[in-house]
């Protein structure tokens, strides 16, 4: 519940031109008294598919489709006008580098209370490694405020892009239609480059994965 109520509540906070860049979510919402499973009814998505679902389909049509979701992209973290806005000082801090951090503690938590270390001798050698590159990231922190604030996403890979209209005549011509979901991380003083790495990082993997199994 609380996590659709911030979605909800991001979603509420967004200026009028960038609204139709995401999928709006309803008030009326439902929590299931037994299991306290929230659910809520969200906007008519029939016509669309994940890119994720869709995503050999569209690799046969690859360039055409590519710039118009980067296009889509660029123009939903413009945030509807072309107005520059400074990042916030503490926005390397606060949206990369506690997560980061956070994930490499509980990547070697479990490492050492699993005693997996045994069986790879290097593993505190990769953690103070990890360390090390974070700490190369926080000396990078004056560059990152020379980047103007973005409307981020913060979780976007292909299974959050929602899109429709692949098989319209004029799909090569913008017939195609695109709408973001899941909206929990969604901030207007983010970083553009964020939501790209996260996006690539996830078609990189699903790209290996296949061939993997191909």
């Amino acid at each position: 519940t609380q996590t659709i109520q911030l979605e909800r509540e991001n979603y509420e906070a967004l200026p009028a031109a960038t609204r139709d860049f995401f999928v709006r979510i309803p008030e009326a919402s439902y929590t299931d008294p037994d299991s306290g499973l929230a659910f809520v009814i969200m906007q008519d998505l029939r016509d669309y598919k994940t890119l994720y679902e869709i995503h050999e389909t569209v690799a046969q049509y690859g360039v055409h489709i590519a710039d118009q979701l980067g296009n889509f992209l660029e123009r939903m973290h413009e945030g509807g006008s072309g107005q520059v806005r400074p990042a916030p000082r503490s926005l390397l801090r606060d949206m990369s580098l506690s997560r980061l951090l956070d994930h490499v503690d509980r990547v070697f938590n479990f490492v050492w209370e699993n005693r997996f270390y045994e069986a790879h001798a290097d593993a505190k050698d990769i953690q103070y490694e990890l360390f090390n590159l974070i700490g190369d990231l926080i000396a990078r922190q004056r560059d990152i405020e020379n980047f103007p604030a973005a409307y981020m996403h913060g979780d976007l890979h292909m299974r959050n892009i929602m899109i429709t209209g692949i098989d319209h005549p004029n799909r090569r011509l913008g017939g195609i239609v695109f709408k973001l979901i899941d909206l929990e991380y969604l901030r207007r003083d983010g970083d553009a480059a964020f939501d790209a790495g996260e996006l690539l990082i996830d078609i990189e993997l699903i790209a290996r994965e296949e061939y993997k199994h191909d």
